[in-house]
């Protein structure tokens, strides 16, 4: 039996996401969500998707695993613009591996 080696980056499905964010959405609310792959297989295929630490004021990502989507969700309502970098992680036998692409919001 041969394992899988945990070798690839994961990789976003698109380099920008956008959004329009009205003023209204409340704590929990949906913005947008992210998609990203990676070659591996089995558990070293699965990501696990989170936030620089300036961003979590105001946001958090919720990742779903049967999809290997994250879910972007208000934390705390803005009234501002704000730009997101967004970044996907996976475990490599204790190291981290990531990817990451932007998130605009208006």
């Amino acid at each position: 039996m041969i394992d899988d080696v945990n070798d690839h980056s994961p990789r976003f499905v698109q380099s920008v996401y956008s959004a329009t964010m009205s003023e209204s959405l409340t704590r929990g609310a949906s913005v947008t969500s992210v998609s990203a792959t990676d070659r591996d297989i089995g558990s070293n295929a699965k990501l696990v998707y989170t936030l620089r630490e300036q961003d979590r004021e105001h946001f958090y990502i919720s990742s779903i695993e049967a999809t290997n989507t994250g879910v972007l969700k208000v934390f705390k309502v803005m009234t501002q613009f704000l730009t997101v970098l967004e970044h996907v992680y996976k475990n490599r036998k204790g190291m981290l591996c990531a990817g990451c692409c932007n998130v605009h919001l208006q």
